[in-house]
């Protein structure tokens, strides 16, 4: 019932999946089929089993703690169903949005599958250390079916969840226990020590492979030398504008349109609008994509483009790489290239075709 700011000028169908539910083909076909794309073939399981364990907890545990944590997690899965976007889409075919925002279930995704082994450990009592096996297979499975985990990251993850288990296995929580809390102290802070120690060298090493990968990705979408400010026209530059902030997020960047109330947003719709929002903003590069059929995964001509050229103070320095997969709507396979301009003074208004 609060105000809003008005439909999006790209993805205008941001139905969340609750409208679908009364959709027996979105509920047994899309719904699985995405969950299954993105989190491997024990999706639908996984879920179950998080929200099995999460209201058992939430109905049968002594701890208040445990049943706050399987509240939280059923108010998360259910709240994944009425998130805007996860039904994006055609009208009548959400897969798009079923598929691209699985990752809003993350949330009570994780919460509910590590309070499984929290729900049955309470069943089980001194036989719960062989949990370790069964959850294993639901990390495992994933990993060595899904197309999301890279060859070196699903054999580094294994290989800990193997050791992980087979310490477990070895070691029952009594022995574990007595070995932490051994005396002298020295023992204890040893064991704690290594594990700090191997967890921040292997986090050094995944964080420099990460940085490598965005610089790779930031030089080529750069626009200036940072820190500057940065304007973006035409909705295929959405997902380039992260790029364009530089790889130490130093860049300012903006899109260039007219605001209105309610935080809604809309493009220029003449010539000189826009040259007075370029003139006004104080951008030093402007970034020229198209316009984008986001569910075609085609760009379309953008008008605002010729409006910048021939604007006097400006120089196209460098056209930077499009959309990944985004073909061109003239039928050419590569995706169109986006200009950058550098803006040396104020455009002309005088100029603007009539």
């Amino acid at each position: 019932f609060l105000p809003g700011p008005g439909p999006a000028m790209e993805s205008r169908n941001m139905r969340s999946l609750a409208r679908y539910l009364n959709d027996p083909h979105v509920v047994l076909h899309v719904i699985p089929t995405a969950w299954v794309h993105n989190l491997g073939p024990l999706a639908i399981p996984m879920f179950a089993a998080a929200a099995v364990a999460s209201l058992a907890l939430l109905a049968g545990s002594s701890e208040t703690a445990w049943r706050a944590g399987g509240l939280v997690a059923l108010i998360a899965l259910g709240g994944y169903f009425f998130t805007p976007g996860t039904g994006a889409g055609p009208i009548g075919g959400p897969l798009r949005g079923v598929s691209w925002d699985t990752r809003f279930i993350a949330p009570g995704l994780c919460l509910g599958l590590a309070l499984i082994p929290i729900s049955l450990s309470e069943r089980l009592g001194k036989r719960r250390e062989w949990l370790a096996l069964p959850m294993a297979l639901l990390l495992l499975v994933p990993i060595a079916v899904s197309n999301s985990w890279s060859r070196s990251a699903a054999l580094c993850a294994s290989s800990v969840v193997i050791a992980a288990v087979g310490l477990a296995i070895v070691l029952n929580a009594r022995r574990l226990s007595g070995a932490l809390t051994a005396r002298p102290r020295g023992v204890r802070f040893a064991l704690i020590g290594a594990a700090c120690i191997t967890l921040l060298v292997g986090g050094r090493i995944y964080e420099s492979a990460h940085l490598a990968g965005r610089d790779s990705l930031y030089n080529q979408s750069a626009a200036g030398i940072p820190p500057t400010k940065i304007g973006v026209i035409g909705i295929a530059g959405t997902f380039n504008q992260y790029l364009a902030s530089d790889a130490g997020l130093q860049n300012q960047v903006q899109f260039i349109g007219v605001r209105g109330p309610n935080g809604s947003f809309r493009t220029a719709g003449t010539c000189w609008t826009l040259r007075s929002l370029i003139n006004s903003g104080g951008y030093r590069y402007v970034i020229a994509a198209p316009n984008r059929n986001i569910w075609k995964r085609l760009t379309t001509p953008n008008r605002q483009v010729a409006w910048i050229s021939g604007a006097g103070h400006v120089k196209l320095v460098k056209r930077i790489p499009g959309l990944k997969y985004n073909g061109q709507s003239n039928g050419t396979y590569a995706p169109a290239r986006f200009l950058v301009y550098k803006v040396a003074g104020k455009l002309s208004l005088r100029s603007c075709p009539h």
